[in-house]
């Protein structure tokens, strides 16, 4: 196997989500304020807001799946890229740029699981995942050549086309799901870029049996999808345009 940076000084990386998924009727009422407590101590100058899926009827989250993990409340600090989102059966750990790194990430994942394992709203974890999205730009106009993706339909090579795609590939205990725009144009904190976006989620297909369960399936989680990116996503001239660090 090729081996796999330890980072990127040209670092791609717009947006870090890890979600959590549960069961616990009622916890969303009482998990926005015990967060945003917990969280004061590190972050004092937080800000809460509510969501527009909070507005919504209750009953309407659980006939639409698509609503089902809707996140209702975001908690934001003034002057740190990481945000908090809380839904009725939901939670995440957001980091947009500049990405703190993974081991301050991790930091802050395990500090909610231990806020939400000490709570004892929640019985149990059902899933989470890992979810990195990144903005390939090393080109003028941006198209497929910057990773390892072929399309043709037909007679047609797509690749130089505007494209978007979608596929659900299953691995050993995790599956990534992999959605890309190309050319893709996005307004960030910077300015507007135009690239290719490269969307990966890898979820665990492991059913958790406790908390401290979770912590250890994270780091699996952060190596299957980090090993994936490198080795089947991004070409071996793409990375090294990113200036590699081993």
């Amino acid at each position: 196997m090729a081996m796999v940076p330890k980072r990127l000084k040209k670092e791609p990386l717009i947006e870090v989500i890890w979600q959590l998924q549960f069961e616990a009727p009622g916890a969303a009422e009482v998990l926005p304020g015990l967060l945003f407590t917990k969280l004061q101590a590190e972050h004092p100058d937080l800000r809460i807001e509510r969501l527009p899926a909070a507005e919504l009827p209750a009953f309407i989250g659980q006939v639409d799946p698509n609503l089902s993990f809707a996140a209702k409340v975001r908690i934001k600090a003034t002057n740190s890229p990481l945000v908090w989102q809380v839904g009725d059966r939901v939670v995440t750990v957001n980091c947009t740029k500049p990405y703190i790194g993974w081991e301050a990430f991790y930091t802050n994942i395990t500090s909610v699981i231990r806020t939400l394992k000490e709570s004892h709203l929640i019985p149990n974890p059902l899933r989470h995942s890992l979810r990195y999205i990144d903005l390939i730009n090393l080109d003028k106009e941006p198209d497929l050549s910057a990773i390892q993706l072929d399309l043709k339909i037909g007679s047609y090579q797509v690749n130089q086309f505007p494209v978007q795609t979608r596929v659900e590939i299953p691995e050993t205990m995790v599956t990534h799901i992999v959605q890309i725009v190309s050319p893709a144009e996005l307004m960030l904190l910077d300015g507007k870029q135009k690239g290719t976006l490269i969307d990966l989620e890898t979820l665990s297909q492991k059913e958790l049996a406790s908390w401290d369960e979770l912590q250890e399936d994270l780091k699996q989680l952060h190596n299957a999808s980090k090993a994936f990116f490198f080795t089947q996503i991004l070409t071996n001239s793409t990375i090294e345009k990113l200036e590699p660090e081993y």
